[in-house]
């Protein structure tokens, strides 16, 4: 319980820091790789580290396990989240602000009413106490926020993509 407790607060931030700068970003260092343009990404990835390792030293003894994530998110949202996106629109020519807006702006969008539809389930008294909560509000949460994706923020041919993959599963289960 006591780990428990002492972790909880840490989920938000290494949550938000794994959404920008590692899932956000994914496709944008696989370019950079496959233009071979990746020299300043891997220095950015060394340099991450060593901030990284330097600033826990000095912070760990002070703020402990809760410093380590804070640190760490703070520099992955840098180096990862920002830095990589500029290193790709500075090597394509791109528009950083319109290539952000691109990635982040419908998704941050749609997870406005997920994070209402979250709310009033905690006030309802859904506030993942038990397992059974917690399976419930990760499957209505999700279900949501990936349904308004599907219908929002892809682009109609990977919806389609989407749509017929799902159908092609289907009716393999259908034939068993």
């Amino acid at each position: 319980p006591e780990f428990a407790a002492q972790s909880a607060p840490l989920v938000p931030l290494l949550a938000l820091a794994a959404g920008i700068a590692i899932a956000g970003q994914q496709n944008s260092s696989a370019i950079l790789y496959g233009l071979g343009a990746h020299k300043r990404y891997s220095q950015g990835l060394l340099a991450e580290a060593l901030i990284g390792l330097a600033l826990m030293v000095w912070l760990v003894p002070v703020y402990g396990i809760f410093g380590v994530a804070a640190i760490s998110a703070s520099l992955s949202i840098v180096f990862r989240g920002l830095l990589t996106p500029w290193l790709i629109c500075r090597r394509l020519d791109l528009s950083f602000a319109g290539y952000m807006t691109e990635i982040y702006g419908i998704p941050l969008l749609l997870a406005v009413p997920v994070a209402g539809l979250a709310w009033g389930m905690g006030m309802a008294g859904m506030n993942g106490s038990s397992w059974l909560q917690l399976f419930v509000l990760g499957a209505v949460l999700s279900v949501t926020y990936y349904g308004l994706t599907y219908a929002f923020a892809l682009l109609p041919e990977h919806r389609q993509a989407v749509t017929e993959w799902a159908g092609a599963r289907l009716a393999r289960v259908r034939a068993h």
